[in-house]
């Protein structure tokens, strides 16, 4: 398989070039994230690869997910610096549950919520020496969510994170509005307007809308502004 992509920072050869866009073969993309762990020293994350997609606009059929109908699977890697780990912990807090709302329209039109969480103690978050401490890459495992299906999902999801804590539970509302094709038209959705409940002392994480059109072969590392996530797709 052949990525199109902008010169890589690290020294990978590119197959062939035209103008400023470099084609790569996907083992030497795959091996992006190795190269540049080795070439950031100070525990950070690590800049992804600029990707540039051949197709942008939904249903985008020459994505990764259009030529793989395999299962999406997300992941919790980190939080995003230190002074946002203070503010989501605790000191006297145990065992941690990061925990994702993923919510998508679902053949009826409305809202379809799935939730997965990850566990860890303050030491599997975080490294600390006698006068300093770094975010550790937690890199949980892959979860399962869905096959996304563009005619059913449309163009997007939501991905909303939380800190789990204690206390009595509270909604939160919040509404995005997918895309679809139906016979080469796009048709844009009514709202879809959808609630979770958290727990009251819980720590919202920030959230991101993921696009049917992103990568995910490698996968895409998303910022929801507290956390790094990705999402990628299983492979056949």
């Amino acid at each position: 398989m052949i990525h199109r992509l902008n010169k890589m920072f690290c020294p990978l050869e590119p197959i062939s070039s035209e103008d400023d866009e470099f084609y790569y073969d996907f083992g030497d993309v795959e091996d992006f994230d190795n190269c540049n762990a080795i070439n950031n020293g100070n525990g950070g994350n690590p800049p992804s690869p600029p990707i540039t997609f051949r197709s942008t606009e939904f249903p985008c059929e020459d994505s990764d997910r259009a030529q793989n109908e395999t299962m999406d699977q997300v992941s919790f890697r980190r939080f995003v610096d230190m002074d946002r780990w203070r503010d989501a912990n605790e000191w006297f807090d145990g065992e941690h549950e990061i925990r994702v709302h993923i919510t998508f329209r679902n053949a009826g039109g409305g809202p379809t919520t799935l939730r997965k969480s990850w566990f860890g103690r303050s030491d599997d978050l975080r490294t600390c020496t006698w006068f300093h401490c770094d975010i550790d890459h937690f890199n949980g495992e892959f979860k399962d969510v869905i096959t996304w299906l563009p005619e059913i999902q449309g163009s997007l999801m939501n991905y909303t994170w939380e800190e789990v804590d204690g206390g009595p539970e509270i909604t939160l509302g919040f509404k995005f509005k997918p895309t679809i094709k139906v016979f080469g038209v796009e048709v844009s959705i009514q709202e879809v307007s959808a609630s979770i409940k958290i727990k009251n002392n819980s720590d919202r994480l920030g959230e991101n809308l993921v696009e049917y059109c992103h990568r995910t072969i490698p996968p895409t590392e998303y910022n929801s502004d507290w956390v790094f996530f990705q999402v990628r797709q299983t492979l056949n």
